[in-house]
């Protein structure tokens, strides 16, 4: 059930982490193709908005900010005046932001976690897929729009500014021209999904010693993710270009372009790496 004509401003609402906002960038891409002419924003919490900058699908990119309430992200909405949502998650906060930025169609998962009275707040209900990857679950809601997409690599843009600086920084470190690089990205905000700090160390060696690339390690900046790259770094007994907590996210994007291969666990580092082929 699409709307009538095609819309003139999209809105894409997605609250929740890196990896999830990045992973919403192939059914913009699928709104993009299906509407050339159509203005799209996405609403991304606060902290997450950097992995979509330069993003050529969007025309802008909204900020909600928790710790400032709901009524400034609403004002922007306003101005934005979208007349299609599509809510790619399954949370009120989405729902409730969606019926009042005043769109007429407005699309989303149902029941979600909510139950059935999430559906008064949609136009349209697509049910929920957790049995199959989140992009082809985002692209349900662009596929019941009428839209045949099909899955595509999510979109990162490597900044030209930080792919410059870190090759600079990288070729300090010690990696020559040539020379193939291995991401490891141990630790996750979680830990309990990092892969134990031993092991990981064993292959960062053999790696160096057996096959001669060189390892970049990185984390996030938590202390906590600091401190347990830096026990695997001082284990591994092998020279690793050591960027642990120390990139944003437009810098390890260009750490990353330039890899052979990631090594990492289920967080936004393992996405960036997939969309950056």
């Amino acid at each position: 059930m699409a709307p009538a004509l095609p819309p003139q401003r999209i809105l894409c609402i997605k609250l929740k982490h890196i990896g999830d906002v990045l992973l919403m960038t192939p059914a913009i891409r699928a709104l993009r193709r299906a509407w050339p002419e159509s203005a799209i924003a996405a609403l991304v919490p606060r902290g997450t908005e950097d992995i979509l900058e330069g993003n050529p699908d969007l025309n802008a990119v909204l900020v909600f900010d928790r710790g400032t309430g709901s009524w400034q992200v609403i004002r922007a909405l306003r101005r934005f005046r979208p007349d299609l949502v599509l809510e790619m998650g399954q949370g009120d906060r989405e729902a409730v932001l969606g019926r009042l930025s005043g769109a007429r169609h407005r699309v989303g998962y149902a029941p979600g976690r909510s139950g059935g009275w999430r559906r008064v707040l949609l136009r349209q209900a697509v049910p929920w897929n957790g049995q199959q990857h989140i992009v082809e679950t985002n692209l349900d809601l662009v596929r019941a729009l009428g839209i045949p997409a099909q899955a595509s690599r999510p979109v990162l843009v490597v900044r030209p500014e930080a792919r410059s600086r870190m090759a600079a920084r990288l070729a300090s470190a010690g990696l020559m021209p040539g020379r193939p690089m291995v991401v490891v990205h141990p630790v996750s905000r979680w830990l309990f999904k990092a892969w134990p700090e031993a092991g990981c160390a064993e292959v960062i060696g053999r790696l160096i010693r057996d096959t001669g690339v060189a390892v970049a390690l990185t984390s996030g900046p938590g202390a906590a993710e600091v401190e347990a790259a830096n026990r695997i770094l001082a284990r591994a007994g092998a020279p690793i270009i050591n960027l642990v907590g120390q990139t944003t996210l437009a810098e390890l994007a260009a750490v990353l372009e330039q890899a052979a291969l990631f090594l990492g666990v289920d967080s936004a580092p393992m996405h960036m790496a997939a969309a950056l082929g």
